[in-house]
């Protein structure tokens, strides 16, 4: 047997089984380029976002930080009859154009109480306890405006009962009645009479009494039976003193170096807020240290204002809280439970499937449609009060109640199956594994999850503008069913406000917000870190 002659050129081919060594370290050195191009973007990616979030913060504490000190001018006040229908006398004439509108308004408040003229039995009841003068009043037809009969407005006369009188009265009415029965004054005799501070409150800012109240108030008025005149009982025939008062925010912004307000940086000083006079004026005040730039403790304590030195962020502060309240109130325990439920108890059906795939959807659905939820559903159908932080906490649960079913399901999973498994060795029943065991062991997971969907709650506005919280609310809520605002919502109101001075205030209140955030976060971080299991 003879064999074939062999290929001498066979042996020179490569062969595809060995190792080809320039091969290999041609491909390792094309996967480290990758890999280091990759850690680069990714330190890229990372210092850009580092660098976005260095620059959205440091133009939100420039802006905002300026809003933490107020200007004030050092002036006489004058507390006398005449600022009861000007207030603005109230001032010496030279600063009366640099101080705050909302300043002027509040001395007119201030200077003016409210009186009342009711008809008073002055017998001897009455001497021994005034009082005992105040009894049941009748407006009679004659008594109101001819005009008010004869148009229909009043059809009969309007009865007040002696209980009413009592609130209407305050004490210094009392004394008004003991002054009379002094003079000599007998029988039953119309006399005016200091209100109450609540009759006072109602009559210059229209709010409290009741609605019955009210109504009697306003019968009262169209008599031309209340009046506002001078506050003798605090200042006497009159006061002068000397206090330091708030500066227009235009006065404000130029103090603070803002260009916009200095009328010298403009072609025509015309058209700066100030003109060159009061600049010049405010520059020598400054001088003569009657002008200071103050800590800003009305930005913390105050309502909403139309005038921006004066704004305040307590009611929407307030009305978070009491949103954020009814959020954890109403999407927390249906949550949880929900999640108990589905992951405990239910079958695995095509009914539980469905559930979970909606509800893992809702957690995707954009905010602003749960706003038209919460008022076709809420408002017009159930009938909640619009404007009220209950329509606003009901709404803000029905977007967090997704995401709080989401994680307390996942908190639910991850307790492992041999604790289950071991309470059932021990004859517990279903409902005493998951609540004696399996339930306190996820608490810290639910926790988290629950804390960090009220946290973006709290952040939200879409929805509460289609509900009607983003309304102008000078002062803070008395119940839930009261109209309110939010944070997020003031500053949507004031970012988008004309004035300038209302930027700066909507970059702290920001800030405000981010602070509670970041707090509300690092709870819920130390709460897994502290009381989270791992298995």
């Amino acid at each position: 047997m003879t064999t074939a002659p062999s290929n001498p050129l066979a042996n020179d081919r490569p062969d595809p089984r060995r190792p080809n060594p320039a091969a290999e370290l041609a491909r390792l050195g094309r996967r480290r380029l990758r890999d280091q191009a990759f850690y680069g973007a990714t330190l890229g990616a990372i210092g850009l976002a580092a660098m976005f979030i260095v620059v959205f913060l440091g133009n939100l504490i420039a802006q905002g930080v300026p809003a933490l000190r107020q200007a004030q001018l050092q002036t006489t006040v004058t507390y006398s009859p005449q600022t009861v229908n000007d207030a603005q006398l109230a001032f010496p004439e030279d600063v009366r154009d640099l101080v705050s509108r909302e300043r002027v308004r509040e001395i007119a408040r201030q200077a003016s109480r409210v009186r009342i003229q009711l008809p008073v039995d002055l017998d001897a009841a009455a001497q021994r306890r005034p009082r005992a003068g105040l009894t049941d009043t009748t407006l009679a037809l004659d008594d109101f405006p001819a005009a008010f009969v004869r148009l229909g407005r009043i059809t009969e006369p309007v009865a007040i009962p002696r209980d009413a009188v009592l609130r209407f009265v305050g004490r210094p009415g009392l004394d008004d009645i003991q002054r009379a029965i002094d003079n000599g004054q007998t029988g039953t005799a119309p006399l005016w009479l200091w209100a109450t501070d609540a009759l006072s409150a109602y009559v210059q800012f229209g709010e409290g009494l009741s609605e019955t109240d009210r109504a009697l108030v306003a019968s009262l008025e169209q008599a031309r039976k209340v009046e506002q005149a001078f506050n003798t009982l605090d200042y006497g025939t009159g006061v002068t003193a000397t206090e330091w008062v708030l500066l227009d925010d235009d006065a404000d912004q130029y103090l603070k170096g803002y260009d916009r307000a200095d009328p010298r940086t403009y072609p025509d000083p015309a058209n700066a807020p100030l003109s060159l006079a009061q600049a010049d004026r405010i520059d020598d005040l400054l001088a003569e240290g009657r002008i200071r730039l103050a800590l800003n403790t009305g930005f913390f304590i105050n309502g909403d204002s139309n005038q921006p030195e004066a704004a305040g962020v307590w009611p929407a502060v307030w009305g978070s809280v009491m949103v954020l309240t009814i959020v954890f109130c109403l999407a927390v325990p249906i949550g949880v439970l929900t999640s108990i439920y589905l992951e405990e108890f239910a079958p695995d059906n095509w009914l539980t499937r469905t559930i979970e795939v909606n509800i893992n959807n809702l957690a995707a659905v954009p905010s602003i449609l749960f706003g038209v939820l919460g008022l076709a559903a809420l408002i017009n159908f159930i009938g909640m009060p619009r404007s009220s932080a209950l329509v606003g906490g009901a709404t803000l649960s029905l977007m967090t109640l997704p995401v709080v079913i989401i994680s307390s399901r996942a908190a639910l999973r991850a307790v492992p199956d041999s604790i289950r498994r071991a309470a059932y060795a021990m004859g517990a029943t279903r409902w005493q594994v998951v609540t004696h065991h399996v339930l306190p062991l996820a608490i810290p997971g639910i926790m988290t999850g629950s804390i960090i969907g009220i946290a973006q709650a709290m952040g939200e506005t879409a929805p509460l503008i289609i509900i009607g919280l983003i309304a102008f609310v000078p002062d803070a809520a008395s119940s839930a069913l009261d109209p309110t605002t939010v944070m997020p919502a003031q500053v949507f109101n004031w970012w988008g406000n004309s004035q300038p001075a209302f930027t700066e205030r909507a970059a702290l209140m920001i800030l405000l917000l981010l602070a509670v955030l970041f707090v509300l976060n690092g709870v819920a971080v130390f709460i897994r870190a502290k009381f989270e299991k791992q298995w």
